[in-house]
């Protein structure tokens, strides 16, 4: 069984002190005299307010050369449009003074710009706040809801749909060493009629995306949901569902020359369908880690339902779900040309082969559940490199069938099997979360602490083990081993 270890981190806050600056809130209303928004930036101070009345103003607004403007609406983004009239070359909000991310736009729908660039918002060297707008009906070359060029923006909790590209980022596009934060949007039925990058494209820059729901987007080329080029990319905790590619990748692509890292962890990806790949395509020899992930019900019409590797790829694809996807070579996993690392995965009841290895792949597979696949568990068809497919689960404690003695998933030749495993593996990670102290609280030396927690496992907790740390987790002190997860432990704090 499984031994938890639960970190407890303390940190003494200190308290900063902050002087007051006064601050004058623009009242921007379509019946008073000051009814332009245009008007009202131009306005303030560092530090002021727009503060927007309801109605629709057909406006393109020029960000001033003055840091921490706040531009709000008084009811909500349903009730306060600023509509760009669809006049082209000219984004709705352009902004390239260089402000950061104190300057905040919140709560509008910003719709029907066009644009080369950003046809919604353009972020040109500049790093704005962009938080609870919705952007729609917008067209660009490139960004057509939000082009980021050079700029560090924090886009959060918008809806982004409806979006039309002619060549990358239907949704957002990250361009030219551009840092962004991406949290908690819905981005969704935008397009590109080109090339890449129906919802997001991030091209030689780097992104942190997480919590966002990204469905329904397409491109023509690569990168139906995400496009990731020449960049270094975090994705975690996304729905990325049933975005299309009719080339390329359907849900996730991965490549070029200039990668640094790529990693993809806990995130649902299901039902997206391609050309080429359906769920993620890995294309750069540059490290990606595919961890955690729930990668199902994908569709290729070539290869790599779930996952395909090319390119001279080497991924690491570790305690993934990855069932019922659908493709023509390799519907769970497809390898051409590549060495993946596939350790502790479910890759069960896919619609073809489980993981399908062409010429040139010398994958490492190890320690799965290699099950119900409707053809072979594993296949190889490169009969100088042996596939190294030891230690796995194969459905049967008899083996894989096939070319092996079993009754299990078939594997193909020239693929290494033995010693196999005789009963399944949990690939599932532990989850565990400490409730108290959970950082930030100080002890006086002889209190007791109530250390509480909550520790979770499919295959149960027999023990868990406590320790703390009082250099920011640089070493570690052992409280106490194999108690109970009974989720209580009273601890004397030592000198």
């Amino acid at each position: 069984m499984k031994q938890y270890k639960i970190l407890v981190l303390c940190i003494v806050m200190g308290l900063l002190s902050v002087a007051e600056v006064d601050a004058t809130i623009w009242y921007v209303h379509p019946d008073s005299t000051l009814n332009s928004i245009q008007a009202g930036l131009d306005s303030c101070s560092i530090g002021d307010t727009v503060l927007v009345a309801p109605g629709i103003y057909y406006e393109h607004l020029n960000w001033p050369n003055t840091q921490s403007i706040v531009l709000t609406s008084e009811s909500g983004p349903s009730t306060t449009i600023i509509d760009g009239d669809s006049i082209s070359y000219i984004p709705v909000i352009n902004i390239n003074t260089g402000v950061d991310s104190t300057t905040i736009i919140d709560g509008f729908t910003i719709q029907c710009g066009i644009a080369n660039m950003g046809g919604g918002i353009m972020c040109d060297h500049s790093s704005p706040t962009i938080t609870n707008n919705i952007i729609t009906h917008n067209g660009a070359s490139g960004g057509a809801g939000i082009y980021c060029d050079s700029s560090s923006a924090i886009i959060i909790r918008n809806t982004i749909v409806n979006n039309i590209g002619g060549d990358c980022g239907g949704g957002i596009m990250c361009d030219n060493h551009s840092s962004v934060t991406i949290t908690d949007n819905i981005i969704s039925n935008n397009h590109i009629l080109a090339f890449v990058g129906g919802g997001i494209f991030c091209r030689y820059s780097s992104a942190t995306i997480t919590g966002n729901v990204i469905t329904h987007n397409y491109s023509y080329f690569s990168g139906g949901g995400i496009e990731c080029t020449s960049c270094s990319v975090t994705i975690t905790d996304n729905d990325i569902s049933k975005n299309v590619c009719d080339l390329g990748c359907g849900g996730i692509y991965c490549g070029g020359g200039g990668v640094s890292s790529i990693t993809i962890t806990d995130n649902t990806i299901t039902y997206n369908s391609g050309g080429y790949s359906g769920g993620i395509e890995c294309a750069t020899s540059h490290p990606i880690n595919i961890i955690n992930n729930t990668i199902s019900y994908n569709t290729s019409a070539d290869c790599g339902g779930g996952i395909r590797c090319n390119y001279g790829s080497s991924p690491t694809i570790l305690s993934n779900t990855i069932t019922n996807n659908t493709a023509l070579y390799g519907s769970g996993i497809y390898c051409d040309n590549a060495s993946p690392l596939i350790q502790m995965c479910n890759i069960s009841g896919n619609n073809g082969d489980g993981i399908y290895c062409e010429s040139g792949s010398d994958p490492v597979i190890n320690y799965n559940n290699i099950i119900d696949n409707t053809d072979y568990g594993v296949r190889n068809v490169d009969p100088s490199i042996i596939v190294d497919a030891e230690y796995n689960w194969w459905g049967d404690p008899s083996g894989p069938g096939g070319v092996g003695p079993g009754t299990g998933d078939e594997v193909s030749d020239w693929v290494d099997y033995e010693p196999w495993l005789t009963d399944s593996v949990d690939v599932f990670p532990p989850e565990v979360l400490v409730i108290y102290p959970n950082g930030g609280e100080s002890f006086v030396v002889g209190d007791t602490c109530d250390i509480t927690w909550l520790a979770t496992d499919n295959v149960g907790v027999d023990s868990v083990s406590i320790l703390y740390s009082t250099d920011a987790g640089l070493s570690w002190d052992t409280i106490a081993t194999g108690e109970p997860n009974d989720s209580l432990y009273e601890w004397i704090i030592p000198s």
